[in-house]
């Protein structure tokens, strides 16, 4: 499961393949440490195909984030090495180099797109708000996958609750100066928990066990609130009142 490395007893279906987490931190602690080492030459010529450049990042990334949520031993290399994988590569430039590969049309794959913009509001490059207007415009082109609106609700989640953003500058100032109304972090934290849990329930019945798992887990990690089966009848519950 990526970088997640979940305590054994929490995958509990034969069908979900995992590869060694050991494995899989060695692979990355390489990867990035080699795109860290990269020089202005070098990534001029990784530039001449910028979507591919573009998807290398946006993976690393997402791998990067998976580590922060899950790893609970320290690795202070592997921090330093992140903060400067994301000093060099995930700033307003990327956006800005997807927002122009957009517009030229060549990146085409709609579900990249949503996660693409997930990402921007994770960083806190993009209000989740703008993010879902365009999500729901490229929605016109294809079919979105439930697994990739699940991403865009996680990253609101943590724009809105965890980061306590409104606002893109919000996202520079200290915590203390960020919005504390109780009532609006409360409205904010239910609305998008239960929009979650929703879209789990729809992985879980037209996904991959995999995908299931790995969205599942997120989920408990960021909002704290374990995932229960029984959700479903609550949520038909409130529906009814």
């Amino acid at each position: 499961l990526g970088l997640m490395n979940p305590p054994k007893d929490s995958i509990i279906d034969a069908d979900t393949s995992i590869v060694a987490y050991a494995e899989n931190l060695t692979f990355f602690e390489k990867g990035i440490t080699l795109l860290n080492k990269l020089e202005k030459d070098e990534l001029e010529y990784l530039g001449k195909n910028s979507v591919n450049m573009l998807k290398i990042i946006y993976q690393y990334d997402i791998l990067a984030r998976e580590w922060e949520l899950f790893n609970t031993q320290s690795n202070a290399p592997l921090s330093v090495s992140i903060a400067k994988f994301r000093k060099k590569f995930v700033t307003l430039s990327l956006q800005k180099s997807f927002n122009a590969l957009l517009e030229s049309d060549k990146i085409k794959n709609v579900g990249f797109v949503v996660k693409f913009y997930a990402s921007l509001v994770w960083h806190g490059f993009l209000r989740p708000r703008d993010a879902l207007q365009q999500i729901i415009k490229y929605s016109a082109y294809d079919k979105i996958k439930t697994s990739d609106l699940f991403d865009y609700e996680l990253s609101a989640y943590r724009f809105l609750i965890i980061k306590r953003c409104e606002t893109i500058n919000d996202c520079d100032k200290s915590l203390a100066e960020r919005h504390s109304d109780p009532a609006r972090i409360e409205h904010y934290k239910n609305y998008h928990r239960k929009n979650m849990i929703q879209l789990l329930f729809r992985i879980k019945k037209g996904e991959s066990t995999y995908k299931f798992y790995k969205a599942k887990l997120e989920f408990e990690q960021l909002t704290q609130t374990q995932f229960k089966m029984d959700h479903f009848s609550e949520m038909i519950y409130e529906k009814n009142k």
